[in-house]
């Protein structure tokens, strides 16, 4: 005669397992860094996330870097807002802060802007200064100062991508 697995227990067995895979690997933030092979050569490595502001307005952010053979590219920063919502001033520096110390990173969409609400800023000198063990707020210049809470699992993302890990 066949014993049956009652549905809880099952259920208990692969939460189990689930959750031991969770703490025997805890670098799964990797797997939200892409990796892309371009034409000639050329990868892209890019980090993809979305946020919301304290209007509760969400907010894509990518973190991405090009590179081709030995040639490393600008780490960059795209925030893409809601259309028609949002509005990003250009030319003006995305202020990025901590507990410690804050920095003004470069508009890269000074002179042009694919659209009202995308901002594109350069991280390089800034993204080896950032840790993921404290608060970071970026404050988008649109007039308002938006601003968005980055946790730290997605600043290690950015380590990642930037070769800084």
């Amino acid at each position: 005669m066949k014993k049956r697995i009652p549905h809880q227990s099952l259920f208990l067995i692969s939460f189990t397992f689930l959750f031991s895979l969770f703490l025997l690997f805890p670098n799964f933030a990797e797997a939200a860094v892409r990796k892309v092979e371009e034409t000639d050569g050329q990868t892209l490595y890019k980090s993809l996330n979305q946020l919301q502001d304290s209007q509760k307005l969400s907010w894509q952010i990518v973190l991405f870097k090009r590179e081709k053979g030995d040639t490393k590219g600008k780490v960059k920063l795209r925030l893409v807002g809601f259309p028609k919502q949002t509005e990003i001033t250009h030319p003006a520096p995305l202020i990025l802060e901590t507990d410690r110390a804050a920095w003004q990173a470069e508009d890269l969409f000074a002179e042009n802007s694919p659209a009202p609400n995308v901002g594109q800023y350069n991280l390089s000198e800034i993204i080896s200064e950032l840790s993921q063990n404290e608060n970071l707020l970026l404050k988008i210049p649109d007039g308002k100062m938006t601003t968005l809470k980055v946790p730290g699992v997605i600043i290690l993302e950015w380590k990642i991508v930037a070769g800084n890990n």
